[in-house]
């Protein structure tokens, strides 16, 4: 699942008061945040509170780049419910007065900001008592991870991470999502645009790892897998490459700096690196540290890269044939002509950091 992030926060919560001897909620002026008096009059104390918050996490976004108003309570407001419900009774279900009835619906809250601030998005609210702040980050989340700029093809490689689980899971949801392409554990595939052929490699590195394979009772599957058929298929697919530009793409990293065992780059050095320099593949790409790095090694015309993480990032220093290295977090943007192969690295806020460029 994406990294989601959680740029603001809004609470009006009880606050002790010296000259007070018990606890009351700090509320701020309705008048100034909701003007609008007829809707602010039909408010409850409770709907002024949630729509305050609201309007405070909504401030200064255009109400047109609001995808959605996503709210959550466990009972909604049962206060104003009762209200309703006794008014409903002691009327004889005649002449009631509407405010109540407008205060006890569950989804109040999301519709009065949305009038307000006239946006015209998906709206929902979920009742489901402990677990509807839950539901409703789910639903955010799935939200953004199916927005239409999204909508492209993933081609994902196992990690670390994948090998304390199910791996064939990761494998079996290609079947249900239509932008997971994952046709096995290592695979390949040829992307061509104007006359300009680009092969890229996803290989499978955790069983080329001692330290994956002799662990079963972390990591089940990777002492599981045939190593050796592995490589020679990796030497086989090179082989046969005639492409312009060759990408090989696994999780873990051949050199970098990091903390990590360092069994597990000697391993790769001693497993993977051969095959890809004999067949001098122009860039190997991964991920696993959680920071940029740009490595060149003496005897090798491969740029070995370290693809930041779109979340947590780690601290990062130069260690042997770095080029460039940066501890923030972002993600990388290959292009590539019949001349120039290049990748850029790029901050989360769409900066630059740093630009890998090899020509023909």
């Amino acid at each position: 699942m994406c990294p989601v992030y959680i740029n603001r926060i809004a609470s009006i919560h009880a606050e002790s008061r010296n000259e007070k001897p018990y606890f009351s909620a700090q509320e701020p002026d309705y008048k100034e945040m909701i003007t609008n008096a007829n809707l602010r009059r039909r408010m409850s104390r409770m709907i002024k509170m949630g729509v305050a918050c609201g309007l405070e996490c909504l401030k200064d976004i255009p109400s047109e780049k609001v995808d959605a108003i996503i709210t959550a309570t466990g009972l909604g407001c049962l206060a104003d419910t009762e209200k309703f419900m006794n008014a409903l009774m002691d009327n004889r279900e005649q002449m009631l007065n509407p405010t109540a009835f407008i205060q006890s619906t569950f989804n109040t809250v999301g519709a009065q900001l949305a009038l307000l601030l006239k946006i015209h998005a998906y709206n929902v609210t979920y009742v489901h008592r402990g677990l509807s702040f839950e539901s409703a980050l789910i639903d955010g989340i799935m939200s953004i991870a199916e927005h239409p700029e999204l909508m492209i093809d993933w081609f994902p490689v196992l990690g670390n991470h994948e090998y304390r689980g199910n791996t064939q899971a990761v494998l079996d949801y290609t079947s249900i999502s239509r932008r997971w392409t994952m046709p096995a554990r290592y695979y390949t595939k040829v992307f061509e645009d104007k006359g300009t052929t680009i092969r890229i490699v996803w290989i499978d590195t955790a069983p080329m790892m001692d330290k994956y394979r002799n662990d079963s009772a972390t990591y089940p599957d990777a002492c599981k897998q045939d190593l050796q058929k592995q490589l020679s298929w990796i030497d086989s697919v090179l082989t046969s490459a005639k492409e312009d530009w060759i990408i090989v793409a696994g999780h873990h990293p051949i050199y970098a700096e990091t903390s990590k065992d360092d069994s597990e780059r000697l391993d790769m050095q001693k497993r993977l690196d051969p095959i890809l320099r004999k067949h001098k593949v122009d860039m190997y790409i991964c991920g696993h540290i959680h920071n940029f790095q740009h490595i060149r090694r003496p005897g090798s015309d491969i740029d070995y890269i370290v693809n930041s993480a779109g979340s947590l990032a780690r601290k990062v220093k130069p260690t042997e044939g770095t080029v460039f290295c940066n501890p923030e977090p972002g993600f990388s943007v290959v292009s590539a002509d019949k001349k120039e192969l290049t990748l850029r690295m790029i901050d989360k806020k769409g900066n630059i950091l740093h630009t890998i460029s090899r020509k023909k």
